[in-house]
Order: structure tokens, then C-alpha cells, then sequence
């Protein structure tokens, strides 16, 4: 393929609709009300998971439209979820660590052991996980779930979140006690640094590839950092009882959420955390919050019989083209909006075809990938919505 035809196809790409503002309006979502302290979603968002105290698990793969349940009453505390929702985790302080491999069909208990659990992160294949226990220890499993070990970050403390990047290198884990906030590895949990944040860290987001971390502090602002957890630098957030927070993909969207009996409230950044919006939504005793990679889903729980919300905003991608062996790869971050791929031989032409061929997900950057056999001809291509 020449020089031409590579300056062509990236020319296209640069022709993709532009982003939408980050959506602010939220709506109750179509599921039981119930105590709902835990969610997830996977990348694209099509995957919803919510746990419910002493309740069911309620699982959802057509991005909430319909729900599904398949496990038994538990004193659920915590869950996670792969990037493509294949692989779950959900944690129960009577009885341990719950995995299902096939989206919530089925449910196996593995040897974690009982405790008062309160997070869990996993990589993005879901191999590599991270469990916080409350008045014990941090525990980490690299297969799958099905054993655990404890982290050296010392036994009895009141650990209260995890959080993990998409190759499950970097961690991150809080505690909510007058100690050390937050302590941070970069190598799988193997060797880790303690970083004196304002103390009772109560809630951590990663990005993807885990150099942008944020952390909430109760009581206090949200401090996020650049390079891993190295350094760390206060946002110009309110003093909240910050409860969760989620990150984007790339870190630069994040939503947080408050609980101060019933006026907690949701804040929103577009910046990285550098500047953060109050939503428009009832104040609530929010418990949980969850983003899809691209920050076109929002996800927030609240205690008591309040019901799940939701905010969605249409996110155009961003094609990347570049060259492979042979063919030419076109990518772009799973999207939490369905799209296709077209091409065109001629741009001044509306005669675009919808290619049939589908992309797959790199878990390694959360990229959905397409390879494209080069022609002689210049080829355009663009993702549009059906």
C-alpha cells in the first residue's frame, strides 16, 4: 500500500462526527427498586450489574432494558466486571467471593474467604482481581477468582477501596482510617508505596492504562494523580462525604458521588478532575457510581428503595488507522453507542457501505480493532451510527 493511499484512509478519519457535551440529565432505569450498594458495566456499557443487600443480583446485557437474576439472596457488598461482561465477580460477607464466566448465567463460590468485603476491581479480561476487606486485609487473584492470597499492606485495617487499570499492573487501594490514604503498585501487587493523602480514602478510579488514578477523600476533595500514584495534587472539589467514584477509560471523565443521608449529590469532570459540575438530579444517599469506557454511560445507586439511574450521551469515536503486516487496522474505543464501520472509494460520494465484518475488543487499551485488506485504490472509512 503507498504513502497515498495511507494519507486517504487517515484523511477519512478525520471526517468523524465531533463529541457531544458530557450529558448531565439522568433517568430512573427500568428495574426493580431495592438497596443497590454495588454496580459495574462493562466497557460498552451493554453489561449492567447490580447487587442488592440482602437481595439478588440483577443482571442486565442490553445496556438495562432487561434484567435477569440467577442468584440466590446474599448480603451482597461489592462487584466487578470484565470489559466485555463475561466475567463477573460479586462479594458476600457470609460466605465469600462469588465468579460467574458467562455473564451472570451461572454463579460458582470460590475459596476467598468470609469478610466484610467492600470493593473489588479486576483487569479488563477479568483474570487478574483485587478485593478490599474491611478490619482485614487486601487480597488479589491472578486466576480468575479461584484462588486468593493476601497483599503485604498489613492485617486489620479498615480497608475500603480498590481499583485496577486494564492489564491489572497498576492497583490501588484506600483506606478509611487516620493512617496512610492510599497505597499504589505498578507491578501487580508485588511491591507497593503508601501516599499520605488526606486520610479516609473512601473511593478510587483508574484509567485504563492506570497512569491517571483519582482518589475521594470523606469529608474532605477529590485528589487525583498523573504518573501512577507517584504524586498526588488537590482538586478544587467540595467538602463532601464522598462515597464512590469512576473513572473513563482515559481518565479525563470522571464522576463521583456523595451520601449525607438524603442530600448526597452526583458531580461530574470533563478535565481530569481539574474542574467538576453538581448534576441536576434529587438529592439521594448515593452509594455507588460506574462509567462505561467512553463516559457515554453514567451509573449511580442510592440506599434504601431508591431506584437505579442512569445518564447516557452519544460519544463519536475517534479512528485510528495504522498499518499492520499487511493490512491496515482501524480502531477506536469501544463505544457505549452502537456504530458501524463504513467505506467508500470516492468522499465526495453518499454511496457508503456498511461492512459486515466485526471489529473484536483489545483488552489491553479497550480498543475495538478492525483489519482491513488494503486495495489499489484509496479507501475512506467512517464510523456512523445505524
Amino acid at each position: 500500500m503507498s504513502r497515498k493511499e495511507l494519507f486517504f484512509i487517515y484523511l477519512c478519519a478525520s471526517f468523524a462526527a465531533a463529541n457531544t457535551a458530557f450529558s448531565q440529565t439522568w433517568n430512573q432505569m427500568n428495574v426493580a427498586s431495592n438497596s443497590r450498594p454495588a454496580i459495574a458495566c462493562s466497557a460498552d456499557g451493554k453489561l449492567i450489574l447490580a447487587a442488592v443487600t440482602g437481595g439478588r443480583i440483577y443482571v442486565s446485557t442490553n445496556s438495562g432494558t432487561t434484567w435477569q437474576s440467577n442468584t440466590f439472596a446474599r448480603n451482597w457488598g461489592a462487584v466487578a466486571a470484565s470489559a466485555d461482561g463475561t466475567r463477573l465477580a460479586a462479594s458476600d460477607s457470609a460466605f465469600g467471593i462469588y465468579i460467574s464466566t458467562n455473564s451472570g448465567t451461572t454463579w460458582n463460590i470460590n475459596t476467598a474467604p468470609s469478610r466484610n468485603w467492600r470493593a473489588l476491581a479486576c483487569s479488563a479480561d477479568g483474570t487478574r482481581l483485587i478485593a478490599a476487606a474491611f478490619g482485614d486485609q487486601v487480597y488479589r487473584s491472578t486466576d480468575s477468582g479461584s484462588n486468593w492470597t493476601p497483599l503485604p499492606l498489613g492485617a486489620g485495617y479498615s480497608w475500603q477501596c480498590v481499583a485496577s487499570s486494564a492489564d491489572g499492573n497498576t492497583l490501588a487501594a484506600g483506606r478509611a482510617d487516620s493512617s496512610f490514604g492510599i497505597y499504589t503498585s505498578t507491578n501487580g501487587g508485588v511491591n507497593w508505596t503508601t501516599n499520605k493523602l488526606p486520610f479516609y480514602c473512601m473511593a478510587v478510579a483508574s484509567s485504563a492504562d492506570g497512569t491517571r488514578l483519582a482518589a475521594a477523600i470523606l469529608g474532605n476533595q477529590i485528589c487525583t494523580s498523573t504518573n501512577s500514584g507517584a504524586t498526588w495534587i488537590t482538586n478544587a472539589t467540595p467538602l463532601q462525604s464522598w462515597k464512590s467514584l469512576a473513572s473513563s477509560a482515559d481518565g479525563s471523565n470522571l464522576v463521583a458521588a456523595s451520601y449525607n443521608g438524603s442530600a448526597g449529590q452526583i458531580y461530574t469532570s470533563t478535565n481530569a478532575g481539574a474542574n467538576w459540575t453538581q448534576n441536576t438530579i434529587d438529592s439521594q444517599d448515593w452509594t455507588q457510581v460506574a462509567m462505561s469506557a467512553d463516559a457515554g454511560l453514567m451509573l449511580a445507586a442510592a440506599s434504601g428503595t431508591a431506584p437505579l439511574y442512569d445518564s447516557r450521551t452519544v460519544v463519536a469515536p475517534t479512528l485510528n488507522i495504522d498499518v499492520s503486516g499487511t493490512n491496515v487496522l482501524v480502531s477506536w474505543l469501544v463505544p457505549s453507542t452502537n456504530f458501524v464501520v463504513q467505506q467508500n472509494t470516492n468522499l465526495g460520494s453518499p454511496n457508503w457501505e456498511t461492512l459486515t465484518n466485526q471489529p473484536s475488543l483489545n483488552l489491553g487499551n479497550l480498543h475495538d480493532e478492525l483489519y482491513l485488506a488494503p486495495t489499489n485504490s484509496a479507501g475512506f472509512y467512517r464510523l456512523t451510527t445505524p
